[in-house]
């Protein structure tokens, strides 16, 4: 799958995820690093919000989890948010529909 539609997949399935917050506006997966870049326009916020996310594919059993490993914003409290969630034990986990563990498992991964 090329990166243009992997880049406009992964943001229409995270903005359905994310609808009530706001929508990601540009993002570009890159997964050879294992990271993403988002433009997200936060609802309340009057301009948008740029983050990078590293992350890590895990699996156990029959079951695949994306997992944030770091999150930094371009607004401060953002970065200390994500950083207090992500040290929380499982909030940030997102688990990959068993349908879709396999090739999001291979973009995801790279």
């Amino acid at each position: 799958m090329s990166d243009f539609f992997t880049n406009k997949a992964l943001k229409m399935a995270l903005n359905h995820k994310l609808k009530d917050y706001g929508e990601i506006s540009d993002l570009t997966l890159d997964a050879k690093t294992h990271s993403l870049k988002l433009t997200v326009n936060l609802v309340g916020e009057t301009a948008p919000i740029d983050l990078t996310v590293d992350y890590v594919v895990e699996k156990n059993g029959d079951r695949t989890w994306f997992v944030p490993k770091k999150v930094e914003g371009s607004r401060r409290w953002i970065t200390l948010l994500a950083e207090q969630i992500l040290r929380s034990t499982n909030l940030a986990r997102l688990e990959i529909p068993h349908a879709l563990a396999g090739i999001a498992a291979k973009i995801l991964q790279g």
